[in-house]
């Protein structure tokens, strides 16, 4: 769904109490969650927090050590997908001082991400791990994935 259809499709939901959108034309059979519906950011912190057994202060620490910058990473690459959070948003939820890091941050994540990069499975299957963590994985990727075969 590119961003112009996504903002189309987002014009066309109300808001509910719990902060989120709900799908008002339940009729699209392409529409799926995570393009129709924004999740809070505290959900996304406390669910990625949960997942690595760290805490809130511990994922927003000035340290750049190896296993805190990949789970920021992450936490970064679900705030910018699953929120209608801007970049200067994210980068105060996680401690930075302004969005280049988060622009950095999202240009490496995607690299590590993409299927073009080789050796970094665990990268992948922990991203996918989050994912199922936070309910928010979608089937239809995993079936196109599949249907390639």
């Amino acid at each position: 769904m590119t961003e112009i259809e996504r903002l189309k499709v987002l014009r066309d939901y109300h808001r509910t109490e719990a902060g989120r959108f709900t799908n008002i034309l339940r009729n699209d059979p392409k529409a799926r969650l995570s393009d129709c519906m924004y999740v809070s950011a505290d959900l996304i912190i406390n669910g990625v927090c949960s997942y690595y057994g760290i805490s809130k202060d511990t994922l927003k620490k000035r340290a750049r050590t190896a296993y805190l910058v990949s789970r920021r990473r992450i936490a970064t690459k679900l705030l910018h997908e699953y929120t209608s959070k801007n970049l200067q948003d994210i980068a105060n939820i996680l401690g930075y001082r302004n969005h280049a890091t988060i622009i950095h941050h999202l240009r490496r994540i995607d690299e590590e991400l993409s299927d073009n990069v080789y050796g970094n499975n665990k990268l992948k299957a922990e991203y996918k791990a989050v994912l199922n963590h936070l309910n928010l994985q979608d089937d239809d990727k995993e079936n196109d994935a599949t249907d390639g075969h």
